[in-house]
């Protein structure tokens, strides 16, 4: 993946998670504060660490 792919990613990547606050705040709402923030910060740093690891370092 080139830059400017890799950019592009990125770019969508954070225009999603700012689409989804409202989702997930309702969601907050109706399960929890607490309980939605430890299971969306867990994915987001499970995704980032995946996404290290595939690209590696160089690529």
């Amino acid at each position: 993946m080139n830059r400017a792919a890799f950019n592009w990613f990125e770019t969508t990547q954070h225009g999603m998670a700012a689409l989804m606050v409202l989702a997930f705040s309702r969601l907050g709402d109706i399960r929890g504060h607490k309980r939605v923030l430890i299971w969306t910060t867990t994915l987001t740093a499970l995704r980032s660490w995946i996404l290290v690891f595939e690209l590696g370092p160089g690529r």
